[in-house]
């Protein structure tokens, strides 16, 4: 590993360390990650010299040298992130903590790649002209797309929910948006983000620590995020966590044309078609749960198995709606049919999409920024 890679790990170490625990002192930073001093002193130097960190004073000891309070400052770096779900389109701007300041949210219907871009800069404006941004950084913009996504080279390969069929060119599109915003613009798929801000807010409100992590978005469509040794998981060609895919017949033929033959059993239409569902007032709730934990359990368990895998957040339309009813009788299930414990669990974040998102960016961008 080169010298210049060891020191941006350092920072993120520190950094994060920080973010979870708002004020330490560097004695404490070294001995909680296992750094040395000299490093966490240059790491330290760095994210002080940005405004993340602001220097506090001495803290009071009884005898010896006293240390030096450094706390973490939320309000120095922000980014916008983009949730787009359905018809649902949100836009919010994010502390480096994950709060979210600001947002924005307008309804879609039938609208173009191109209306899209023009509702994201229509977004990013409403939002910049009700926040004081004096002294303060926006790192970019993060966009979650339900769709397989080629990141680096801001491509969607199919992403039948929202009428991509075929590889589609979106770079000409956030390039205007970057142009007119002057933000950089970085994208990934929606269940994706979604993993990264339920992660994120684990970790700054419940301090927990998870190297692994799936995120299971079921609602509109029906798609997974995989977190493993605490980074989101692609694959060769970035369909990694397309769980709706998952089939138990060999006749299920997947196409690019369609949803995947599990996500064509518990999406939001399959489910009204069969039961008239209502999320917003789920009617036939029980043959709704039964149906649903029918057709996931063997899916969970599998991939719970196979990753090796013990932690399930369960969020999206169809989890909101009918509630703790469905994540009950899901974990169940699932631990019945497997002999390692698993939990399922709702989400904590209120928008892991927006905030996710808004992490997306500062983890691209933070070795720039600090």
């Amino acid at each position: 590993m080169l010298q210049s890679d060891i020191k941006n790990m350092n920072k993120r170490i520190v950094f994060d360390l920080y973010r979870e625990h708002l004020e330490l002192t560097r004695v404490e930073v070294s001995k909680m990650s296992g750094i040395s001093m000299p490093s966490v002193i240059k790491a330290v130097k760095s994210l002080v010299d940005s405004g993340i960190l602001v220097e506090m004073g001495a803290r009071q000891t009884a005898v010896g040298r006293k240390p030096l309070d450094l706390r973490f400052n939320p309000d120095a770096i922000s980014a916008f992130g983009v949730s787009y779900e359905g018809d649902r389109f949100s836009v919010g701007l994010v502390k480096i903590d994950g709060t979210i300041e600001a947002r924005h949210e307008v309804r879609l219907s039938q609208e173009t790649a191109r209306d899209i871009g023009d509702r994201l800069i229509e977004s990013v404006h409403s939002i910049l002209d009700q926040v004081d941004m004096t002294n303060r950084q926006v790192a970019g913009i993060g966009v979650g797309i339900p769709g397989v996504v080629e990141p680096g080279k801001k491509r969607i390969a199919f992403a039948p929910l929202i009428g991509v069929e075929e590889m589609i060119d979106i770079s000409p599109i956030m390039d205007r948006v970057q142009a007119e915003t002057g933000l950089a613009v970085y994208i990934d798929n929606d269940a994706n983000v979604m993993a990264l801000g339920e992660m994120l807010t684990r970790r700054v409100q419940r301090h927990e620590h998870m190297p692994d992590l799936m995120y299971l978005n079921h609602g509109t469509g029906l798609g997974a995020g995989l977190i493993l040794d605490g980074e989101v998981r692609h694959g060769a060609q970035n369909l990694c966590g397309e769980i709706g895919y998952y089939i138990t017949s060999s006749d299920a033929q997947a196409v690019r044309a369609q949803s995947g033959w599990l996500e064509r059993q518990v999406n939001i239409q399959a489910l009204r078609e069969r039961f008239g569902f209502d999320d917003t007032n789920p009617s036939s709730q029980e043959a709704v749960i039964d149906h649903i934990v029918r057709h996931l359990t063997p899916a969970i368990g599998n991939i719970m198995m196979l990753m090796d895998i013990d932690l399930v957040v369960y969020g999206g339309l169809i989890a909101e709606a009918l509630g703790e009813a469905l994540i009950t009788r899901i974990n169940e299930a699932v631990n019945y049919v497997s002999f390692k414990p698993v939990r399922i669990e709702a989400q904590v974040s209120e928008e892991p999409g927006i905030i996710g998102a808004a992490a997306l960016v500062i983890n691209y961008k933070l070795d720039e920024l600090v």
